[in-house]
């Protein structure tokens, strides 16, 4: 099985095996990463992988408009 640190944001707000609850849960989680990576760029502290933070919210706001 993936996990979801395997996923992009998409993926997540589109997956059929998780919940609203689980998608919300996880994107919020990518969200803080990724404003966290976005602080140590712009502190000259980047590195590691790049996590979209625009991409991030805006499967959130998919996710929070599916029924």
């Amino acid at each position: 099985m993936t996990t979801w640190q395997d996923r992009n944001p998409q993926n997540i707000a589109q997956a059929g095996d998780l919940t609203r609850s689980e998608k919300l849960t996880i994107l919020r989680e990518m969200e803080l990463d990724a404003e966290s990576l976005s602080v140590a760029e712009e502190e000259n502290m980047g590195g590691g992988e790049h996590l979209s933070l625009r991409a991030v919210r805006q499967a959130i706001r998919d996710v929070e408009s599916q029924l």
